[in-house]
Parts: C-alpha cells; structure tokens; sequence
C-alpha cells in the first residue's frame, strides 16, 4: 500500500515527523475514506505523498493526495490551485490543511498545438496552420 520510494524520501525529507506519518498513514486513508465519503482506488506510485484515484459518493471522479501535515507544503499546493480554480490546472475541491489532505478533479487530457504554448517550440519557428 505504501510505494517504497515514498517510504524512503518520507524518512530522508521528514525524519521523524515523516516515520511517524508513514505508521499512521493506513489509519489516515481509512479517515479520509469515511470523512470525504469516498471509494478510493490503487495509490499513484509518486515519491513524497500518497496520492490515489477516488470516486465520491454522487459519482465524481476525483484525486484525494496526502500529506506529512504541518509542513507547510500542501498550503502552497492548495494557494495556488484556488488562484487558478480550474484554469489550465485541476480544480481543488477539498483542502484540510491541519490534517496534511486535499482533493482536486479528476485531470481531463487537453491536446493543444505547440503554437498555445511558446517554452514548446524553443525559439525554432512555428510550423505552419493547418
């Protein structure tokens, strides 16, 4: 249940603190599961949070992350997330920052030409319209 590069990195980066997340972290998505009424799927094998699929309970699809609370950086995640409120990011839906947790939608792949996206094309012109 917990990708064994997120144990490493949760030990080197958070010492204790993180130890101490990592033993309580099947008991956290166990809260979350009931507190957020969610049906969560198989963790995203990621390095420094737990991070899964989940479905609530109207049918939403959506991705719940986990975090060593009180670090400080699931708050920049969550400020930022609100200013783009869904413009070009995924939308939070769910911030709870002394519990180290919040939930955004479910990514939908956009396909856009190279030309919506200038750092893409590297100073090389732009291919012709088709």
């Amino acid at each position: 249940m917990i990708p064994a590069a997120l144990r490493r990195n949760a030990l080197i980066v958070w010492g204790a603190d993180g130890a101490a997340w990592l033993d309580r972290l099947p008991a956290l998505i166990d809260t979350l599961t009931a507190d957020w009424d969610l049906d969560i799927g198989e963790p995203f094998v990621l390095s420094y949070h737990w991070v899964a699929p989940a479905v609530r309970a109207d049918g939403t699809a959506v991705v719940v992350k986990l975090g060593v609370p009180g670090r400080g950086h699931l708050v920049v995640e969550a400020a930022a997330l609100r200013e783009y409120d869904g413009q070009g990011a995924v939308r939070l839906l769910a911030f709870d920052e002394p519990a180290g947790r919040c939930s955004w939608n479910e990514p939908t792949p956009v396909r856009r030409p190279a030309r919506s996206c200038p750092a893409m094309t590297r100073g090389r012109p732009m291919p012709p319209s088709r």
